[in-house]
């Protein structure tokens, strides 16, 4: 079993966005998961903001509002349930107000999500030997927000999600 770190939005209630229940990936990135099996365990990780953009999706364009709400730490522990898959919905792209263009082509699958704990962005910055008072932008292999971690630094951050009571929304 390996264990990875995802780095996600905050998560949306509306019904047309991802939800943590997978992992999604922009087009380009998809190698990133190369090596990932059934029953890998995947730490979630919730920025803080969500950019405004105007998501494209067939013939419709719809503006999505920036969020600020997000917990800004690992909300979540899952585990992958499928391999890596070609999204076959409609879904062309975001266009977000910082230049980004975001096409969320591949997703992976999650289940067994456990979302009683918390490990806050110090810890987690601690954790992976990053500089206090960073954010994790441009995280992961290809700055994709997907990374395998070492197992010991997986246990560790595993550990401290646990130690700690689920943070609720602000």
């Amino acid at each position: 079993m390996n264990g990875w770190m995802n780095t996600q939005w905050p998560i949306s209630d509306e019904p047309d966005e991802p939800t943590s229940h997978a992992l999604y990936l922009r087009d380009g990135h998809e190698g990133v998961v190369d090596g990932m099996e059934i029953g890998d365990c995947v730490l979630l990780y919730e920025y803080m903001t969500k950019p405004g953009r105007t998501r494209h999706s067939g013939q419709k364009s719809q503006r999505v509002q920036q969020r600020s709400d997000g917990r800004q730490g690992i909300i979540a522990i899952a585990q992958v349930a499928r391999l890596r898959e070609e999204r076959r919905d409609d879904l062309d792209h975001d266009d977000c107000d910082d230049g980004r263009k975001m096409w969320w082509r591949w997703v992976v699958p999650l289940d067994r999500v456990d979302k009683e704990g918390d490990a806050p962005l110090e810890v987690v910055l601690r954790v992976l030997k990053y500089n206090p008072g960073g954010y994790l932008l441009g995280f992961g292999d290809k700055h994709s927000g997907v990374k395998r971690l070492d197992e010991s630094v997986w246990m560790e951050l595993k550990r401290e999600f646990k130690s700690r009571p689920r943070r609720r929304r602000s």
